[in-house]
């Protein structure tokens, strides 16, 4: 390639450059190399140095280019292509490219390696895709921008639905092309579909759709298909009241049918609403139906895709939903629409078999070299580090110690992004949903108010970033949140929530004494996703109140207690998923003012001055020999300490590897000396009677080194033998 194949550098009149736009060969190119194209852009956006190393050997740097179409600033090379941000930063994805020395600009990064080999467009793909899948090329596997499918309802991202980066459709010089653009629920864009024909008159597609990545909210928008569950078509148009959902072959279908009926009542009202589903009819059974949930849906019957299988997936996937599936077009049943219940049941009817492999398929089965259940499915955090997508948590606690007050903190910390709880802390803005069963309307806006207040927020309870149901206040008769009335009334809302925040176990349970249908109901929501942070009671022992199975389903029990100073003790009685070597047990100060409500750890005691060095050893020999036989709530019994400071104390005598970093951070600085002296003081009471060791507990507390306990017995004091 010589600059001499190329017209001189144009020149507006105004004195502008104006580059020529590159038009490769594109005879021959289909449907499939789209959806390989897909892998070409998706690569480019995760490797992007590697690709440009590939194709640009002699390096390149950010200049000035002047052409305000295209966007001023541009990766320039003196003898190669320069990548243009066209009005976004994050065009490089797309790969824009102008070649300097030429003149030429290009729209992708296809185009560009067509440009320097002179092949086809389709030809240059399938070197790139060859190139990727090299060796040399994927090296470690390491990504160096990490992108994440970003259409969920709570995406603050916002992108002009006009605005494109990659203009891959326009080297077709078709005028017949024509734009669908997808909505989430709430009317935010979210991606859109290109309709075109290449020059064999075929129908093409290819989907733009918004990305970012996993550590930020750096978007990016490009030509890549959506990710599973697939987004729907027209979703913004579905409301309250819609009733039915009726799914067409594409796009283009479902907008003429919206207005072709643009006048009929039930389309003004919204009652109907014509769908569709990225890629056609076939990737129902990968959709994400939890937006209308609740509702009729009716699908079209097309003869290419109309199987047993399809059907059988597609009831899968409406499963807990509420969701009545229908099929229609059924000429010899005179236009009825038909369940997909009656078709599996009677599949000959229909002119379909029902495949072996579907009626022997075990649930949960997983033979050799098939993938397992579930196996990737992707795990959020909500609240770090203890709330996350699909698990299911208890909070419990005597009455009167501030459960609801924290769980409210909890939602709106959650439904608001990036605001601390005490020691944990909200990730991006979540969808929350609150359901009370016990507190008059009043006393929790109240709460509400004061919590809002607390973060610096206005206190109009009506724009708190949380939904809430308060079953106190309202009519419907039922004994426990089970029964079937109330799931047909707010099932669907609880599937459109990604954490639910449920108070009380016994309230909207009834205080039934058997958990396992409640837990069942929990699990088969959080198979989709959706966390659970339950309220709960202690009982007269202080352990959690009711049947056992609570401890062994849950992922994460907290236990909290309130000291005599009034600081919320914090500790996991339950933890299957690290979170203490996370975040170890520890204390929290609720703040009452006239400001709001508040929420801040405490920190842990300094160690003492020179002059309190002995019995303050002394205490720490006590603290460790109680340990040894007793657990340590016991431990916080006997001497009124905050579990954290007595946390900190004893990890002190622990091998470090044995503690997490989280624990080393925190751990109670004391010399080896300091910590010689309190082993040797730990043998010598080991060694005393009861009366002894009674006269050695009242000396630390008149010295107020020890709280009184409330309850004092020789039992207690005397090391004994664990249960």
């Amino acid at each position: 390639m010589t600059n001499s194949q190329y017209p001189p550098f144009p020149i507006s009149l105004d004195g502008r450059l104006m580059p020529l736009i590159f038009q490769p060969d594109v005879t021959g190119f289909t449907q499939d190399d789209i959806n390989s194209r897909y892998k070409v852009v998706r690569k480019f956006a995760e490797h992007p140095k590697k690709v440009l190393a590939m194709l640009i050997q002699d390096g390149y740097n950010r200049s000035y280019c002047g052409f305000p179409t295209y966007g001023n600033d541009a990766l320039a090379i003196l003898n190669g292509p320069a990548f243009i941000p066209t009005m976004q930063p994050s065009s490089l994805a797309a790969g824009t490219w102008f070649y300097w020395p030429d003149g030429v600009l290009g729209y992708d990064i296809v185009s560009l390696k067509a440009y320097q080999t002179g092949k086809r467009y389709k030809d240059a793909l399938v070197e790139l895709i060859d190139a990727f899948d090299s060796k040399e090329f994927m090296g470690d596997g390491e990504r160096e921008n990490s992108l994440k499918w970003c259409v969920q309802e709570h995406n603050s991202v916002s992108v002009d639905p006009n605005y494109i980066e990659d203009r891959f459709y326009e080297y077709f010089y078709n005028q017949n092309q024509s734009s669908f653009f997808y909505f989430n629920a709430h009317g935010r864009f979210i991606g859109k579909v290109v309709k075109f024909k290449n020059n064999s008159n075929e129908n093409l597609e290819i989907f733009y759709t918004i990305w970012r990545r996993k550590t930020g909210e750096q978007e990016k928008y490009l030509p890549l298909f959506p990710d599973k569950p697939y987004m729907l078509y027209n979703q913004q148009r579905v409301k309250t009241d819609t009733k039915t959902i009726f799914f067409v072959d594409d796009e283009p279908e479902a907008e003429s049918l919206t207005n072709n009926y643009s006048m009929h009542p039930e389309i003004i009202s919204g009652e109907i609403v014509f769908s569709a589903c990225p890629g056609g009819l076939t990737n129902l059974t990968d959709a994400d139906f939890t937006p209308i949930a609740g509702r009729k849906v009716i699908v079209k019957k097309n003869n290419n895709i109309f199987n047993y299988q399809f059907i059988h997936d597609l009831l899968e996937n409406c499963d807990g939903l509420s969701i009545e599936l229908l099929f229609d077009s059924f000429e010899f049943v005179n236009g009825y629409y038909v369940s997909a219940q009656e078709i599996l049941a009677s599949p000959e009817r229909f002119d379909l078999e029902a495949p072996a492999q579907v009626a022997e398929k075990l649930p949960g089965f997983a033979d050799i070299g098939e993938e397992l259940p579930n196996a990737n499915r992707e795990s959020i955090m909500f609240l770090d580090p203890i709330i996350k997508s699909g698990t299911i948590n208890w909070l419990f606690a005597k009455a009167k110690v501030g459960k609801t007050l924290l769980a409210l903190s909890i939602a709106y910390a959650v439904g608001k992004g990036d605001l601390p709880v005490g020691n944990w802390r909200s990730t991006t803005p979540r969808k929350v949903l609150y359901i009370d069963g016990e507190m008059p309307g009043d006393a929790i806006q109240a709460h509400i108010a004061r919590i809002m207040r607390g973060y610096k927020d206005n206190d109009d309870v009506k724009d708190r970033p949380f939904k809430f149901i308060s079953l106190y206040e309202t009519d419907i008769q039922f004994e426990t949140i089970l029964d079937e009335e109330w799931q047909k009334k707010y099932n669907p809302v609880i599937s459109d929530t990604e954490l639910v925040i449920l108070d009380n176990y016994n309230t909207l349970n009834d205080n039934k004494l058997e958990a396992r249908p409640f837990f069942n109901w929990l699990k088969d929501y959080a198979k989709k996703g959706i966390a659970f942070l339950v309220l709960d009671h202690t009982n007269s022992d202080g352990e959690l109140q009711g049947s056992k199975i609570k401890l062994r389903m849950a992922d994460l029990c907290i236990k909290l207690e309130k000291d005599e100073d009034n600081t919320i003790q914090v500790s996991y009685e339950v933890d299957r998923s690290g979170v203490e070597d996370k975040s170890p047990a520890h204390d929290l100060i609720f703040s009452f003012s006239d400001s709001g409500f508040t929420i801040t750890p405490c920190k842990p005691e300094e160690l003492c001055t020179p002059d309190e060095l002995a019995p303050k050893l002394k205490q720490f020999a006590y603290w460790l020999m109680l340990s040894e036989d007793k657990h340590v709530s016991e431990v916080v019994k006997l001497t009124g300490k905050p579990r954290s400071t007595l946390d900190n104390t004893l990890n002190a005598f622990k091998p470090a590897e044995e503690l997490s970093p989280a624990q080393k951070a925190s751990v109670r600085k004391l010399s080896n000396e300091e910590k010689d002296q309190v082993l040797k003081e730990k043998d010598r009471l080991k060694a005393l009677t009861e009366d002894e060791l009674e006269k050695y507990r009242d000396a630390l507390e008149h010295s107020g080194h020890i709280k009184p306990a409330k309850v004092r017995s020789r039992s207690l004091t005397k090391p004994g033998k664990k249960d």
